[in-house]
């Protein structure tokens, strides 16, 4: 599912990055990358303004996509953590 052509969309009003080195990217936050050497992660806090919050990533390769759905006002936080390391190559998407 994740490489560079991976598509996420996470229709947020707010995203506030965790720290100044997510910050700097922020405009790229639902970008996947191809894996780097010494990558560092970063981590991003989604805020929705619907009662529903809803998260995707499309793997164009394959035509397959993942959608989690949930109710943003029980679970009012949502974290998108990056690592697009060499080894270490993830996408956390998490409510």
């Amino acid at each position: 599912m994740l490489d560079e052509d991976s598509i996420v969309e996470i229709p947020a009003k707010e995203i506030v990055p965790r720290d100044e080195h997510a910050a700097e990217d922020i405009e790229n936050c639902l970008k996947m990358e191809k894996p780097q050497t010494g990558y560092v992660e970063r981590c991003y806090y989604h805020k929705f303004a619907d009662k529903e919050g809803c998260a995707s990533i499309y793997q164009p390769k394959t035509g397959r996509k993942v959608t989690i759905r949930f109710d943003a006002e029980k679970l009012d936080g949502f974290v998108e953590w990056k690592m697009m390391g060499v080894r270490d190559y993830v996408l956390g998407l998490e409510c």
